[in-house]
């Protein structure tokens, strides 16, 4: 019998049946439906006390409260294999390049009119807006923040905006909102309890009654490279002015988490493997020989080790072996009579070494949620339907963050821009109502000939737009259609003539072609 199998559920049966005894001096009712959840607790393998998972207890505190415990550990180990793992900071590249790219455009829709009888739809004030949000945006670097705060929401888990009034901008034509970002230290975790106005204070984020976030307690430098001058020397700033930028994953939660927390100890492991198995390497690179010899004379005293010794020579480049003695290269040598010459050889790192890699480098992939190849960049174990399917699957997870990113980050800076753009008299918005779609980056055709003909089907069934075609791939119809239309007047300038559409119907003949590769590997 299973010794602490049987304890524990003595242990867990006499609990029960103590505590159901009490409850039933003042209600037997309740003493009964006690002890049938208490079975029906037991009926859950997942909730199993047995063997070697009988000291698993989980954690069952609010997200906050773990949050609150693990934050400072969690983001320092986050950021370190950011820093220092090339698998952990070639993913984070790879991300960035996929969701932000050269960055991430707003498309603006200006309509007029107060019912849907009379709507306009302003074009020429919405390319207005564009090409005022362009300049802005380069002026206060809009796409590096972007990225820059991608990567704090994967190694911090959050991040915060603050936005402030910058003349210098009006001087230039430019609406006068600027904003900086700020990494969560920047916190004042001390301002945490009630507060004396009624309001709750949570780490450094200040709540109203209803739960609404109404300030934030920041300090004005950040605490790890401002020593003492910081402590008790907190700021608050009203919620008006701050964004607090994190994706929630539980009710309870508040504050943010590392994205890469379900890897950190994962890849932390597969680090120091590395690093034990490049410093064996290095060791086991410096073969030498053994030289066996039935003359003691021949000894060495220091054990057969030398670190200095040549093998002598006669100026011919030949000479005699002597236990201890280094072989130069190209070097010719005599071993004594009856010496038997060896090779010291190592198996290191073996045959499971490649395996186990690959393994572990899958497993961390899934939890950045990116494609192995991806992750690791290898692509020798890639077919060219698997490659695709990951792809696809892989460009869903990219579209999540683009989503939380637009959300989070890029709508609360758009709503400013324009506010402030209206403010200082640049634009002219008033009975407008003005929306925003954001221009993802997209992907290129992985198959370009076959994805073009099942993009030109779908437009011809009706069930996709060229706009939507174009934005799928990061593009803007409205700028391509322009392009077209510039080079059509190039064109006919040059005498050229109007350039022939080809028929819906026709084709190029290749009758005569040769199937290349990607045919045969259709077929």
């Amino acid at each position: 019998m299973d010794l602490g199998r049987s304890l524990g559920r003595v242990v867990f049966d006499g609990w029960t049946s103590l505590r159901a005894g009490l409850m039933a001096m003042r209600s037997p009712r309740a003493a009964m439906a006690y002890v049938a959840d208490r079975r029906r607790y037991l009926s859950y393998k997942a909730a199993s006390k047995t063997g070697a998972n009988r000291a698993w207890r989980g954690d069952r505190r609010s997200a906050d409260a773990t949050i609150a415990l693990e934050w400072r550990d969690v983001v320092a180990r986050a950021r370190d294999l950011a820093k220092n793992s090339p698998y952990v900071s070639g993913a984070l590249e790879k991300i960035c390049d996929n969701v932000v790219f050269t960055g991430i455009r707003p498309q603006f829709v200006v309509v007029r009119g107060g019912t849907m009888v009379d709507i306009v739809v302003d074009r020429p004030m919405a390319r207005k807006l564009e090409k005022l949000y362009k300049r802005w945006a380069k002026a206060v670097w809009a796409v590096e923040a972007q990225e820059l705060g991608l990567r704090h929401l994967w190694t911090d888990g959050e991040y915060l905006i603050h936005f402030f009034v910058d003349p210098s901008l009006a001087e230039r034509g430019l609406p006068p909102i600027n904003f900086e970002l700020l990494e969560a230290d920047h916190l004042d975790s001390s301002v945490h309890g009630d507060m004396a106005d009624g309001h709750t204070a949570r780490r450094g984020i200040e709540y109203d009654a209803s739960g609404h976030a109404v300030a934030y307690h920041l300090f004005p430098e950040h605490p790890g490279g401002a020593g003492l001058r910081t402590l008790g020397s907190s700021r608050r700033i009203d919620a008006r002015s701050v964004e607090h930028v994190y994706a929630q994953k539980r009710i309870s939660q508040s504050r943010g988490i590392s994205w890469l927390a379900s890897i950190i100890m994962w890849m932390r492991n597969f680090e120091e493997y590395q690093d034990s198995e490049q410093i064996a390497m290095r060791l086991l690179s410096a073969f030498g020989f053994v030289v066996e010899t039935p003359y003691p004379e021949d000894g060495n005293p220091m054990g057969g080790v030398s670190l200095t010794g040549e093998a002598a020579t006669d100026g011919t480049g030949a000479g005699s072996l002597r236990p201890g003695d280094f072989i130069n290269p190209g070097q010719i040598v005599t071993a004594p009579v009856g010496s038997k010459v060896s090779a010291v050889g190592y198996d290191r790192p073996g045959s499971n070494y490649e395996p186990w890699v690959t393994s572990q480098l899958r497993g961390a992939a899934a939890g950045a949620g990116v494609a192995y190849e991806t992750f690791t960049g290898d692509l020798t174990k890639t077919t060219y339907s698997g490659g695709r399917h990951g792809k696809l699957v892989e460009q869903r997870a990219f579209r999540r963050q683009q989503a939380i990113l637009n959300r989070e980050h890029n709508d609360p800076i758009i709503e400013r821009f324009i506010e402030f753009a209206q403010l200082a008299g640049l634009v002219d918005l008033t009975g407008c109502e003005v929306e925003t779609e954001w221009l993802n980056p997209g992907w290129p055709w992985v198959d370009p000939r076959n994805d073009a003909q099942a993009a030109k089907l779908e437009y011809e069934m009706g069930i996709t737009t060229l706009t939507a075609l174009c934005a799928a791939r990061g593009l803007d119809f409205e700028e391509i259609t322009a392009k077209r239309r510039e080079e059509l007047d190039v064109l006919a300038e040059a005498g050229f003539g109007p350039v022939a559409e080809p028929a819906p119907d026709s084709a190029p003949d290749t009758a005569n072609d040769a199937p290349d590769e990607k045919d045969k590997e259709d077929e």
